[in-house]
């Protein structure tokens, strides 16, 4: 165990409702909405909200809850969280905690009255706030302690993962970290250049052939990836679609385990769309593409890769969330939706009209790829000397000229994870988060989690 020293056993709570905000419609002055009666004595309850997107933060409605949150109380504070790659193993978390629900919401029982340290955290980003619970009844915590934070600053109990984005012109993945209050935005919901100076959680590095912010990179794609220990600087590394990705230094085989060594110490790493090479080189084996796409095991054991990209855009015209977990989070969360002006192989233009997400029918834009198989893979044998297996996991899927094919997918090689997407995930400047947005923030956290499987050699 880490050492965590709990002060009693909580027991998990959840009931059904409608919505992300359904907690009450007044407000009161701490801007978390009225939870009706006090909960009884020795509770406490609340909603976990994702950095920037609580009540208050954004339009009524548009709040995003965090599902899957590990909350907790204890008399010391946690250990730190390290800043930079680790192998999170579940077996190191507190034994006894409560996972926030669908809708973020979560009650601890058996609560002693009086002061105590609660701890909300999912992934790498971790909430610690002091509360006092009252003898006569409950604790309803308001959202202002239940938030998530945006900023990293762990002496006031606030914790954030350390990123890096190979930037580059076609999927505007910063964009997102701005809607989750990380970075600065310009009223159309494009980040503020230099908003990168006044953080070094999100640190960038120039994909070419035109990078924006060219000013604030710390280097080159090729850079980061040719130094593991560079690498391990970031828990999480981004390398979104861009229209001519540099991807000849991954002919290199040091390059190329250089991801796979990241990505075993811990590592996550997330590749969309025609950056897919970076993946795809490194664990051929995970992902099929068509063959005119795709690095094939052979060809990666003879150290070349498959350079071709997508070849067509398209919108999935009717996507959906394959994973239970991500669709009942999803379904029903008010969002900007995406609205096509044209037909399914019209991939631009669209626009954005308000709406309520069915998670089992929306529109995805901006695919320009596309997945043909995800087959079972062994990573390994088990101390008794037993073959591991493994397959990449389906979050969305979407149909294209009839057939549904995954779109969003996450595998563990090792220890870290690694996702691919399809599709550009921010494809164009717009307001607040369209569905394919709200999953990569659910996702941000989701592949950030303690690994569960065993270990293997």
């Amino acid at each position: 165990m880490s050492g965590y020293v709990l002060r009693l056993a909580i027991v998990l709570w959840s009931v059904v409702a409608c919505g992300p905000t359904s907690q009450g419609d007044d407000d009161d002055d701490d801007g978390q909405r009225d939870a009706g009666p006090q909960p009884p004595a020795g509770s406490v309850t609340g909603v976990v909200w994702a950095p920037g997107n609580a009540i208050g933060a954004v339009p009524a409605g548009y709040e995003i809850p965090v599902a899957g949150a590990m909350v907790y109380v204890a008399d010391t504070a946690p250990p730190a969280i390290p800043d930079g790659v680790y192998c999170d193993r579940c077996e190191l978390h507190p034994a006894v905690f409560v996972a926030s629900d669908a809708r973020g919401r979560f009650t601890l029982a058996g609560v002693a009255p009086g002061p105590h340290r609660l701890v909300i955290e999912k992934a790498q980003f971790r909430r610690e706030t002091m509360i006092n619970v009252p003898a006569a009844h409950g604790l309803s915590v308001p959202a202002s302690q239940t938030t998530l934070p945006s900023e990293h600053a762990p002496q006031e109990g606030a914790w954030t993962p350390r990123v890096a984005i190979a930037i580059g012109d076609s999927d505007h993945i910063e964009d997102i970290f701005g809607k989750m209050g990380m970075l600065d935005l310009d009223s159309a919901g494009r980040v503020v250049e230099a908003s990168f100076a006044g953080t070094d959680r999100i640190e960038l590095y120039g994909n070419p052939i035109d990078p924006p912010f060219t000013a604030q990179h710390r280097g080159t794609i090729t850079q980061l990836f040719s130094d593991l220990e560079r690498m391990k600087r970031y828990h999480i590394i981004f390398v979104p679609c861009n229209y001519d990705s540099n991807v000849a230094p991954l002919a290199s085989p040091a390059m190329r385990q250089n991801i796979r060594d990241y990505v075993a110490a811990g590592g996550k790493l997330y590749v969309t769309d025609w950056s897919a090479e970076w993946e795809d080189a490194a664990f051929p084996e995970f992902i099929r593409f068509d063959v005119q796409h795709d690095t094939t095991v052979a060809m990666a054991s003879a150290g070349t890769i498959d350079p071709g990209d997508g070849d067509f855009g398209h919108f999935a015209m009717h996507a959906r969330a394959t994973d239970p977990t991500l669709a009942e989070w999803l379904d029903g969360q008010k969002a900007p939706l995406v609205i096509p002006a044209g037909g399914e192989e019209q991939d631009f233009p669209s626009t954005y009209a308000e709406g309520v997400i069915d998670a089992e029918d929306f529109v995805v834009e901006g695919n320009w790829n596309l997945i043909r198989e995800l087959p079972t893979v062994r990573i390994g044998t088990d101390m008794a000397g037993m073959p591991v297996t493994t397959s990449a996991r389906t979050w969305i899927s979407g149909d294209y000229q009839g057939v549904y094919y995954p779109h969003t997918v996450t595998f563990e090689p090792s220890c870290g994870r690694v996702l691919y997407s399809t599709y550009h995930t921010a494809q164009k400047t717009h307001a607040y988060l369209v569905p394919q947005e709200r999953v990569l923030l659910h996702l941000i956290m989701e592949i950030g989690v303690c690994n569960d499987g065993p270990d293997i050699d």
